[in-house]
């Protein structure tokens, strides 16, 4: 680890993983799931909307704010982390699409394992996870994986689709 001058620890490529799988590893003992089933169906079921972004970031607000705050504040805390990580791409080339795809999983977990692995495989829960750590759904800003900064809802779309044609991710959202 190697601390940057503005006082943030650097993850390079072997701490980053190390960290990370030991947080999918707490993710994966909290029972019931962080997320419930009732608000994962919700979110998936956003994705096939032909809602505007827009439209689909306030339907994850709204599914979101019905969890119980400690689980809510939870799920803050691991979106933190992961724009932590994405922030430091340069060190441990884990940008948006790939942090998304390792955490989408312990992070969103379906009831059935196997249901979980076909949302992951066809990019559904990456999906989520992606809008989710970019956009303000949970948290007070949105996040461009690119700059680090907060960004217009134009610019999300615009990472979104960046992230679709980098190959790092399946989107299987209409508005994209």
């Amino acid at each position: 680890l190697e601390e940057t001058a503005g006082g943030e620890a650097a993850l390079d490529r072997e701490h980053v993983r190390t960290v990370g799988a030991a947080l999918k590893l707490a993710l994966l003992r909290v029972s019931p799931p962080l997320v419930s089933h009732r608000t994962l169906d919700g979110l998936l079921g956003s994705l096939h909307s032909r809602r505007s972004l827009a439209r689909v970031v306030h339907g994850f607000r709204a599914l979101l704010e019905a969890l119980p705050p400690a689980r809510l504040q939870l799920l803050q805390e691991v979106l933190v982390f992961m724009r932590g990580v994405v922030r430091q791409q340069a060190h441990n080339q884990m940008g948006a699409g790939a942090v998304c795809k390792a955490m989408a999983a312990p992070l969103l977990r379906h009831r059935d394992d196997e249901q979980t692995a076909l949302l992951v495989s066809t990019g559904r829960l990456p999906t989520v996870a992606l809008i989710l750590l970019l956009s303000d759904a949970a948290l007070d800003t949105t996040f461009h994986p690119v700059t680090g900064d907060s960004c217009r809802l134009e610019e999300l779309l615009d990472a979104l689709r960046a992230e679709q044609l980098s190959g790092n991710m399946r989107l299987r959202c209409r508005y994209v």
